[in-house]
C-alpha cells in the first residue's frame, strides 16, 4: 500500500508541474538585473570646477563609435582651455572638442567628442566624482546582419604603419643585395677539389644532341636559339668559372674582362648572346639560315677556348663521345680558321 501512496504522490506532482509549465508558457521571461556600469572619467590638466555632464548622443553606438558629451561649465570657470580636457580612461581617446554657445547663466558649454575602445554601458563622471544617471551604449565590433560593420580600433597607429612599411621595404631591398652579391660571389674551388671535366666536352655532346634532335628541320627556332643559348651559357661557366647562366649579356662580359682575359673573348661572348636573344625573343619568324649561322658561331667560340684534358681524370664514355661528337660538329660547322689542338692562348 505505502508503495502505492509513493507511486500516486509521484504522479501528481508530476502533472502538477506540467500544468505550471503550461501555464506560464505564454509569460515573458523575467527581466534581467541590469549590469554594472562602466565609468568614462573625464578631466582637465587645469584647475577648472566640476561641470555638469550629459551623453549628447547617440544612446548607442558601435565599438570605436564616437559618443558625443556636454560639459556645461559654471561661470566661476572663466575661459575654459580647450586643450586641457582629457580622458582618465585608457580605452577612451578624445577625438575633438569645441566651445558652443554660452549658457543663460554666463557658463560655457563644451562639447567633446569621445571615442570608446571598450563595450558595455557606461556612464559618466568628472575626474573621480560621482556619476551621472545617464546611461548609454557601445555594443560590440558587429552590428545587424543586414548593415555593414567594418572593423575599427580605437587607437591610432600613427607612425607605426609608416615605420612597419619602412621596415618591409628595407628588408625587400636587403634581400635581393644578397642575392645579387650571392650569385656574383658563388664560392670558387678549392684546390683539393676534385677536377671537373673540360667544359667543351659536355657542350660539344649538347651541340650534338641539339642538331640531332631536328628542330631546324622542324621549323622550331626559338627553341633551337633557347637550347643553343643555354649550352653555350653552361659552357661560359665551366670554362671561366662565371655564373653565366643567370646573367645578362652584358654582365657576362664584364665578368669576363673582371677576371683580365684577352678583350675578344667578352666581346665575342658577348655578341653571341646578345644575337641569340634579339633572334629568339623577336616578335616575327626566326630565320633557321640564322640559327645555323649562330651555331657556327658558338662552335668556333668553343674551338678557340677549349683547353683539353692533360691532367684531369675523364670518365671514358665521355671522353669519347665528346671526341665523336665533336668530329661530328666540325662536319656540320667547319671552322673557317682551325684552332690549334688545345686551343688557343686564354
Amino acid at each position: 500500500m505505502r508503495a502505492a501512496h509513493g507511486i500516486v504522490a509521484c504522479a501528481a506532482a508530476l502533472l502538477c508541474c506540467v500544468a505550471a509549465a503550461g501555464a506560464q508558457t505564454g509569460l515573458p521571461p523575467p527581466a534581467a538585473a541590469p549590469p554594472d556600469t562602466l565609468v568614462l572619467s573625464l578631466g582637465s590638466e587645469r584647475d577648472l570646477p566640476v561641470p555638469d555632464l550629459r551623453a549628447a548622443g547617440p544612446d548607442s553606438v558601435l565599438f570605436g563609435g564616437e559618443i558625443v558629451v556636454s560639459c556645461v561649465f559654471p561661470a566661476a570657470a572663466g575661459t575654459v582651455a580647450l586643450d586641457s580636457l582629457v580622458s582618465r580612461a585608457p580605452w577612451a581617446e578624445i577625438l575633438s572638442v569645441a566651445a558652443a554657445e554660452a549658457t543663460p547663466d554666463g557658463g560655457t558649454e563644451v562639447v567633446v567628442g569621445v571615442r570608446l575602445g571598450r563595450a558595455g554601458p557606461y556612464r559618466l563622471a568628472w575626474e573621480d566624482g560621482p556619476r551621472t544617471d545617464q546611461v548609454f551604449h557601445v555594443l560590440g565590433r558587429l552590428g545587424p546582419d543586414d548593415q555593414p560593420s567594418p572593423l575599427r580600433d580605437p587607437r591610432r597607429l600613427g607612425w607605426h604603419g609608416r615605420r612597419l612599411l619602412l621596415a618591409l621595404l628595407v628588408v625587400v631591398v636587403l634581400l635581393l643585395l644578397w642575392l645579387r652579391l650571392r650569385r656574383r660571389h658563388a664560392a670558387e674551388p678549392g684546390l683539393g677539389d676534385p677536377l671537373p671535366p673540360p667544359a667543351w666536352m659536355e657542350a660539344a655532346v649538347a651541340l650534338r644532341d641539339l642538331v640531332d634532335a631536328g628542330l631546324d628541320a622542324r621549323g622550331e627556332g626559338r627553341a633551337y636559339l633557347h637550347e643553343l643559348d643555354l649550352i653555350y651559357r653552361r659552357f661560359l661557366s665551366g670554362r671561366f668559372h662565371i655564373g653565366a647562366v643567370e646573367m645578362t649579356p652584358d654582365e657576362v662580359s664584364d665578368a669576363l674582362r673582371a677576371r683580365r682575359h684577352p678583350e675578344a673573348i667578352p666581346s665575342r661572348a658577348g655578341g653571341i648572346l646578345t644575337r641569340c636573344d634579339l633572334l629568339r625573343f623577336s616578335p616575327g619568324e626566326v630565320p633557321m639560315a640564322d640559327c645555323r649561322e649562330l651555331l657556327r658561331e658558338v662552335v668556333a667560340a668553343v674551338a678557340d677556348t677549349r683547353v683539353l684534358a692533360r691532367y684531369t681524370p675523364v670518365p671514358p664514355d665521355l671522353e669519347i663521345s665528346a671526341r665523336l661528337s665533336w668530329a661530328r660538329l666540325l662536319e656540320i660547322a667547319p671552322l673557317a680558321a682551325p684552332a690549334p689542338e688545345g686551343g688557343a692562348r686564354v
